[in-house]
C-alpha cells in the first residue's frame, strides 16, 4: 500500500485518532494474527476471514487495544490504564516485533 514507512506510519497515526478523541498520541503498533492452516484444509478459502487486525495505540494515559476483521470493521476495542499493566515485554523476532502485555487482573 505504501513504499515509504513514513507515509504509512503518518496514516496510521491519522486514522488512530478517531479511536482515541482528544488525547495525545505517543505511538501506533499494527500486526495481524490468522487461524491455524488446518482450518484452511477444513473451510478452504473461507479461512481468510478468521484473519485478524490488530492497533495498540499508546496514548498519554494509557493503551488502547483495538481488534478489526478483515474488512476493517472493529470487533472489540479495549482500554487499560497504564496503571493496570504489571509488565511489558518486547521481543525482537526475524521478521517481527512481538508485544506483550500482562495485567493485574490476570489478562495477557
Amino acid at each position: 500500500m505504501f513504499k515509504d514507512p513514513k507515509k504509512a506510519k503518518n496514516y496510521l497515526f491519522e486514522s488512530s485518532k478517531e479511536y482515541v478523541g482528544e488525547e495525545d498520541i505517543i505511538d501506533v503498533f499494527m500486526g495481524s494474527s490468522k487461524p491455524s492452516y488446518l482450518w484452511f484444509a477444513v473451510v478452504g478459502p473461507l479461512w481468510a476471514l478468521g484473519i485478524r487486525s490488530h492497533n495498540v495505540i499508546l496514548t498519554e494515559n494509557g493503551v488502547h487495544f483495538i481488534k478489526k476483521d478483515i474488512s476493517n470493521v472493529i470487533i472489540s476495542h479495549d482500554f487499560m490504564h497504564f496503571s493496570q499493566i504489571n509488565e511489558f515485554e518486547l521481543k525482537k523476532g526475524i521478521f517481527a516485533k512481538y508485544l506483550k502485555f500482562k495485567f493485574y487482573n490476570g489478562r495477557e
